[in-house]
């Protein structure tokens, strides 16, 4: 029998869809931004461990975040609720809040 193919990763459709949602419109510039940021990887951390998930959310807006989401902190590694966060700050400054804004 023939070798079944690889899958694509789950997350990158869960993450596409995710940033879709959260970014009509702007899909395109948001998924560069979430690549650049992240490579798409929901679980990523910076290297000094203040960026977390999708967007690279800093833990100073942790507050924020469960206000905004409605989600526990730890939820910052669900692509929904970083994409949903990541949206909060884009309406609040645009792309300035990411490094990779002009990704």
């Amino acid at each position: 029998a023939a070798p079944a193919p690889t899958p694509a990763p789950a997350s990158t459709s869960s993450v596409e869809r995710a940033i879709a949602a959260w970014f009509p419109g702007v899909y395109d510039k948001a998924l560069r931004v979430a690549q650049c940021e992240s490579s798409l990887d929901p679980g990523a951390v910076s290297a000094g461990g203040g960026n977390h998930g999708l967007f690279q959310v800093n833990s100073v807006h942790q507050g924020s975040f469960e206000a905004v989401t409605g989600q526990p902190w730890s939820a910052v590694y669900d692509a929904y609720y970083n994409s949903q966060f990541a949206r909060y700050l884009y309406d609040q400054s645009g792309w300035q809040p990411w490094a990779c804004r002009g990704a």
